[in-house]
């Protein structure tokens, strides 16, 4: 019998299934419906009951344990997996077998239910809650089981009392859902409620601590679990009240520590503290500031007075009673400080306290503390780092810098001028209160603007980093301090104006800074360079700092200059550690802030050829000293790390081939030499050995996929630098033991990581192995498989899929592989043996779950159908499980898959039977009134339909590069610069991030309508000169940009008078909108589904007439919130006139002064729902519809704003407005998108033919078909033609449809539907594209993504238009 028909039964295949699929329910319980969930416990409880008895005893034990793992997670979830004790009496009265298989599945049930399970039902610290089974309800509402637990801690002593404290704590944290109604949970609470009081009048048991301590616990977890309004309703709450501030106040006075104690050693205790002390401080600022204030301003009088004696000297040297007190006083000092820092770092701008003088407080303390640090630093530098404060004070103004510099820093660019450039006009802007609270606390700082208060905290870091070198703490809290300014946008900017940066940029040397030259500061240099290198290569940095590249370098590079002119001795003297350690990390950091092509190439050419040499000098000579060979190995790894594809030559550069080179020959002189070192026999064989080993085979993974080297060509020159790296790598990966591998995360990651990638790159060369080594990778790679980490395990499912892939595409050919001579008996030996059988077995199981078992956490990928059956679930059709009402979709789709065969036939037809035609004139058969003038040409018909989609495609293809963009940039961050050249916020562009946040709908929203939110990003563009509002974009603006480019190449005479002419630049705001997190499980069908699901609502169109129109109430009131939020940034032009004209009426002035062509164009952009709210936030600037305000000067204001210089471009928007034509406003629908065919009327109609062929059974699904599509083509163009249209929703503006095509290589073709559009075109969106509908298809949700709609407007062909581009 031929190996490849024997079937494979082997047990140890069944038991890794069954582990790997314990393991995934566990990982992934939420991923699985409940019916799923069913199906596999029946399953295995069925073939345990028929297969159990004949089982080996560790594939019944592993069956066994997936059975008891459901039914613990599920016990809550249905009551199926409750009744698991009625299933198991079958096994008791069946065989001896069988009731021995019985037994052990209770012993496992047991032992499972009493192993805490993470994820599921827990306690998280004392603010969590927990779910008790429904059926402990009675025992819990029961009166006497409360009194009964209060009545025993009364009457007991610890640990008896605190025991039944905690029993309390666990009552009173019981989910809500276990009360019936809102009555019985009260009348629990006020039981609770009563029996503290009692206790806190009798202060029964608070003597012993224990007690104490659970008690303050359960007043804790009531106010956790509880709202406020519930509290207050009991009966008694008042003289609780009193008692529990009066238990509190007493507490407070009663703390203390010990004599032996300092609170200040315990740092988790003291955060603890600082964390909690705004929220009590700012109740009653002013009081609270008064006291610190009073106690504040002795302290610094009386340490001046000390400092003034001690002068130059140390503390230590002083007489000890002088010494004392300045101990004492520092300590007090450092206490303040520490109440301080919490206090202003507990402002909150989003308060509704905001604006009421809190920052004139801010600003008191902030004056003190920083007056405190400007005398802390005059003594430091007087006596050259002698007279030092305490440790503890130094730490505590660290504290307090980096939360002032959290709260009032991020607004320091935006400060630094009241005026705004736009199209060469310098505009005043009035400041916000935002700017106003910012400018008042400087103010009464009384210290100086931001910038001296700037340099003050940058020169504490820099003092610092000078006189505090061996105190890591303080180092290294400094560094973290710098790196966070250096981090955001505005302060980086700020940094480089500074005096004490720039003596930083150009003296990052030991010998000014001697924490660098402090062995266990090493990891701080790298920190320490990286900060100054990400500052050094922001924009202008080089120019405002005072520092090149070349020069800020010129140290390292000199150092190691000195290191390669020793020899072999001197270079592993002792003499020699320090500066290899340095240098390396100091390397490191650099390279650590090299992120685009250009940087890294400068340090390369540096580097390259004459300093690389040494590295593999100093594998070779301190391969054995890990503290060097750590630092050697970190650098070289983040240097040939190609990420953000930085490591990019030209084509005829050979420098990604010595890249490589030099990285093999680090490799392996180190991996030589630690191969045949002695293995230690005592420490920590991690740091001494595998540590190394781990970084080396980290380095050859991103070589071998950095993809920028091309290694066929180390063979064709007999180049063994790629040989010996993986000779080497494969010895290293396959000498440690396996056990070693998979105990140590990181080496497991380097290991396994290699293993895969020599599958994936370089199969041959491991076909090539011998069989016993090409074997134990293969049992590394079983050992992999069975890994609890996701990482790990898929590492090795890929390795299997690459050599199953090999075997596949090559085992047919008639010429096998002539390089290949072990391929035949390796792949012979991989199918006959049994360890390999379960290998495959195992991943090949895992791979079907994944598949089949477990929803994909792309919802692009799931079931569409499910999805949709769950939103449709969720919403109307309750009574029916997922299964059915999905079931139901797909038996409906078959009717709409026939429509759209239709469709794509008769397209195809089409398309083969009319030729091509490029000339200017139209078909016979299009109408005159299409004709038009593009670019100085006059068009008509098919070809002017054809310019205008052109135009819409790249409009389109703009607003998905703005969208990509927006997901790019966090929320609340500012970057105005992009790396690459030709990138959208390229320096070129002049393009800048003006608004950057995330904005969610006004609180009076209900709860269904105030779960959309939206990431919001807007854009200013001085540079623009084209159009606006209806004339923004399109083919005029492409043949504007072409005729711009041959004018740049006409003559100085022509250049000049173009110059002249299209000198005025209108300058545009680009609002880039998108659904708020797009990676969490809001952004889904059913969250949208749920949206759209929303009646919509009639507004009245202006107050002198009854016009109405229609819009989706939810996104309408978001696009007025987000109009109010970017409002202080689109109106910053116009701010400038109204200041002047605000004697007259400002508003006709202002109109007649500057025309809507002279102010900057306004463009929306969006996908998805964000879409939507573009297109209606552009119809209220534009004046078609009202604010959603109840301000009557709100609306009057932002009503019209932008009239005639506002546009919008929406992908996958929903129907969202009716009643009005906007011709501003530009929509695409891609393909089967079912967003643009969701609103409640179509979704209702949805709900209606889902319950229909459900109930209809399976002769009503027969009988159905017919009707069914002729409701749809009724229902279809009843829709687009119907009389009360205004009152129904439809996808705003111009839409346009793509549609994937079969015939073109997979081509696309784009038809404008809707509005005005009639005849052959809206029978075919009416029916065949079914536009009025929901569209069932596999595809629903596919299309609806960012990169599908990127995707077919690529693919999108006219005719007329050529791709061609020779």
């Amino acid at each position: 019998m031929s190996v490849h028909s024997r079937p494979i039964s082997i047990p140890i295949c069944s038991a890794v299934a069954s582990n790997s699929l314990t393991e995934l329910i566990s990982s992934h319980w939420n991923n699985f419906t409940i019916a799923q969930r069913i199906d596999i416990r029946n399953y295995v409880l069925g073939y345990l009951a028929n297969n159990g008895p004949t089982l080996q005893d560790f594939v019944t034990l592993s069956l066994i344990k997936l059975v008891c793992r459901i039914t613990k997670l599920g016990w809550f979830d249905d009551s199926t997996h409750r009744e698991l004790t009625d299933d198991v009496t079958k096994f008791l009265q069946a065989t001896v077998d069988h009731c021995i298989l019985g037994l052990k599945i209770l012993n496992q049930l047991v032992d499972e239910l009493n192993i805490p399970t993470t994820g599921r039902t827990r306690i998280y610290g004392d603010v969590g809650t927990i779910q008790a089974p429904t059926n402990w309800r009675p025992v819990l509402q029961d009166p006497g089981t409360t009194e009964l637990l209060l009545d025993f801690y009364a009457n007991t002593e610890p640990p008896r009392s605190n025991k039944a404290m905690e029993a309390v704590i666990l009552i009173c944290s019981v989910r809500r859902s276990l009360f019936p109604s809102d009555k019985e949970r009260e009348a629990f609470l006020g039981r609770i409620m009563a029996g503290i009081r009692e206790l806190l009048k009798n202060q029964t048991g608070l003597q012993h601590q224990d007690n104490y301590h659970q008690f303050c616990r359960l007043l804790g977890r009531l106010k956790a679990n509880y709202q406020l309004s519930e509290l207050v309703k009991t009966e008694g709450y008042l003289d609780w009240l009193d008692l529990a501030a009066s238990f509190t106040t007493q507490s407070i006075r009663n703390w203390h520590d010990g004599a032996l104690e300092d609170p200040l050693e315990d740092d988790g205790s003291l955060m603890e503290q600082m964390d909690r002390l705004p929220t009590i401080c700012r109740f009653q600022y002013n009081s609270v500031a008064t006291i610190i204030l009073a106690k504040f301003d002795p302290l610094m009088e009386k340490y001046r007075e000390l400092m003034s004696h001690l002068m130059t000297s140390s503390t230590e040297s002083a007489p000890p009673n002088v010494a004392q007190q300045v101990n004492i006083l520092e300590g007090q000092l450092t206490w303040l400080t520490y109440v301080c820092g919490a206090i202003v770092g507990g402002h909150s701008w989003s308060s509704s306290r905001i604006g009421n003088g809190e920052e004139t407080l801010d600003a008191s303390l902030s004056k003190r503390v920083l007056q405190l640090a400007q005398g802390m630093d005059f003594r430091l530098t007087n006596s050259n780092g002698v007279g030092k404060a305490d440790v503890k004070l130094e730490m505590a103004m660290l504290y307090y810098f980096q939360n002032f510099r959290r709260v009032y820093m991020f607004m320091w660019e935006s400060s630094n001028s009241d005026s705004m450039s736009m199209g060469g006009m310098k505009l005043e802007s009035v400041p916000s209160t935002k700017q106003k609270v910012y400018q008042n606390m400087f103010e009464n700082m009384g210290l100086g603007n931001h910038t001296v208060v700037a340099n003050l905290i940058v020169t504490k870091i820099g003092k610092n980093l000078k006189f505090w070198p061996d105190e890591h703490e303080i180092v290294s809290k400094t560094l973290d301090l710098l790196t966070d300014m250096a981090g955001g946008y505005s302060s980086s900017k700020l940094l480089l104006t500074l005096d004490t940066v720039k003596y930083l940029a150009s003296h990052h040397t030991h010998e000014e800074f001697p924490f660098l030259n402090v062995l266990s500061n090493a990891r701080k240099r790298t920190t320490f360079h990286a900060i100054l290198v990400r500052l050094l290569l922001s924009p202008n940095g080089q120019e405002k700092l005072g520092v090149t590249f070349d020069q800020f370098m010129e140290p390292i590079i000199e150092t190691m200059s000195q290191l390669g002119a020793l020899d072999a001795t001197q270079l592993r003297s002792e003499a020699a550690r320090m500066p290899l350690i340095g240098v390396f990390r100091d390397l490191r950091g650099v390279t650590m802030s090299l992120h685009n092509r250009r940087s890294y190439g400068m340090l390369f050419d540096m580097l390259e050829p004459r300093h690389m040499p040494l590295l593999s000098r100093v594998a070779d000579s301190w391969f054995d000293q890990p503290d060097v060979m750590i630092s050697l190995l970190r650098f070289v790894q983040e240097f040939c790390h190609n990420k953000a594809n930085r490591v990019n030559f030209d084509q005829s550069s050979p420098n990604g081939i010595l890249l490589f080179r030099a990285t093999s020959d680090v490799v392996c002189a180190f991996g030589r030499r630690a191969l045949n070192a002695t293995a230690p026999t005592s420490g920590d064989i991690y740091k001494s050995k595998y540590k190394g080993m781990s970084l080396a085979l980290s380095i050859i993974n991103s070589a071998l996929g950095g993809n920028y080297v091309c290694f066929g060509v180390f063979a064709l020159y007999n180049d063994p630098a790629l040989e010996n790296a993986l000779d080497i790598s494969l010895k290293m990966a396959l000498g440690i033991p396996l056990e070693h591998v998979v105990a140590y995360p990181k080496l497991s990651s380097s290991v396994f990581g290699f293993i895969e990638i020599i599958f994936r790159n370089h199969i041959k060369t491991t076909l090539a192995l011998d069989t016993s080594v090409f074997m134990q990778l293969m049992n590394a790679v079983h050992e992999g498989l069975q890994s609890s980490d996701a990482q790990i395990s898929s590492m090795c499912a890929n390795s299997i899929d690459h050599l199953a892939t090999f075997y596949y595409e090559n085992s047919g050919k008639d010429k096998p592989e002539q390089s290949l001579p072990n391929q035949q008996s390796i792949f012979r030996l991989v199918i006959v043996s049994n360890k390999m059988a379960s290998i495959l077995f195992s991943a090949w199981a895992l791979l079907l779950l994944l598949c089949h078992v477990i929803p994909t956490a792309s919802k692009s990928r799931s079931d569409a159908y499910d999805m949709l059956a769950a939103s449709i679930r969720r919403n109307e059709l309750s009574d029916y499980d997922i299964k059915t009402i999905s079931s139901a979709l797909k038996g409906l789709s078959t009717t709409q898959a026939a429509l759209k065969r239709i469709d794509g036939t008769a397209h195809e037809m089409y398309q083969r039977t009319h030729k091509s035609s490029t000339t200017l004139e139209g078909d016979d058969d299009d109408d005159e009134d299409s004709s038009g003038k593009i670019g100085g040409l006059k068009v008509k018909g098919r070809m002017s339909r054809n310019a205008a989609r052109v135009g819409c495609v790249a409009d389109a293809l703009f607003a998905a590069e703005l969208c990509e963009l927006s997901a790019s940039v966090p929320s609340s961050v500012s970057v105005n610069h992009d790396e690459t050249e030709d990138g959208t916020l390229a320096d070129w562009t002049e393009r800048e991030i003006v608004f950057n946040a995330t904005i969610y709908p006004d609180e009076s929203t209900n709860n269904k309508q105030s779960n959309v939110a939206l990431s919001v990003l807007v854009i200013y563009e001085p540079k623009y000169n084209g159009g606006a509002g209806v004339r923004h974009g399109g083919i005029e603006d492409l043949l504007s940009f072409a005729q711009e480019e041959a004018d740049d190449d006409s003559d100085s005479a022509e250049s000049n008078s173009s110059t002249q002419s299209t000198s005025s630049q209108r300058g545009r705001f680009i609002i880039i909108l998108s659904d708020h997190d797009a990676s969490s499980s809001k952004n889904d069908l059913p969250y949208i589904i749920s949206t759209l699901d929303v009646p919509p609502i009639r507004v009245k169109l202006n107050r002198q007439s009854n016009e109405m129109a229609s819009v989706s109430e939810p996104l309408y009131r978001l696009a007025g919130t987000l109009i109010r939020s970017v409002g202080q940034v689109i109106d910053l032009n116009d701010k400038k006139e109204e200041v002047s004209d605000n004697e007259s009426d400002s508003e006709a002035t202002n109109d007649t002064q500057k025309q809507p062509s002279d102010r900057p164009a306004i463009h929306i952009v969006g996908h998805s729902l964000s879409g939507a709210v573009g297109a209606l936030a552009a119809n209220i600037l534009d004046g078609r519809l009202p604010m959603p305000s109840s301000e009557e000067t709100s609306a009057t204001r932002w009503s019209g704003f932008a009239r005639d210089r506002v546009s919008a471009l929406c992908l996958g928007c929903p129907p969202c407005m009716s009643g009005i034509e906007v011709d501003f406003v530009t929509s695409v629908i891609n393909g089967d998108d079912i967003v643009p065919r969701s609103s409640y009327r179509t979704l209702q109609r949805l709900y209606g033919r889902t319950e229909r062929s459900i109930k209809g059974g399976i002769l009503g699904k027969g009988v159905g078909w017919m009707s069914d599509a002729a409701r749809l083509t009724v229902t279809g163009l009843t829709s687009g033609s119907s009389k009360k249209k205004d009152a129904h929703l439809a996808v705003p503006g111009r839409v346009y449809l793509i549609r994937p095509r079969r015939i073109g290589g997979g081509s696309s073709s784009i038809h404008e539907v809707g509005g005005s559009i009639g005849g052959r075109e809206n029978f075919r969106a009416a029916v065949l594209w079914q536009l009025n509908d929901v569209l069932l298809s596999k595809s629903l949700w596919k299309h609806h993504s960012q990169s599908s709609y990127i995707r077919s407007l690529d693919r999108v062909q006219l005719k007329g238009f050529s791709d061609d581009t020779d």
